[in-house]
């Protein structure tokens, strides 16, 4: 079976063949977002 779209980037981005499920990668990164929203109640 061939691989998904998003296995198919992560496999490019870490210079591997191919990528399977559970796999541990290591990939270069283009673009990192990072999301902090602190909310205080009372």
């Amino acid at each position: 079976m061939g691989m998904t779209m998003t296995q198919r980037i992560l496999a490019a981005h870490a210079n591997l063949k191919e990528v399977k499920k559970g796999q541990l990668i290591e990939a270069n990164l283009d673009l990192v977002l990072g999301n902090d929203i602190a909310l205080l109640l009372p």
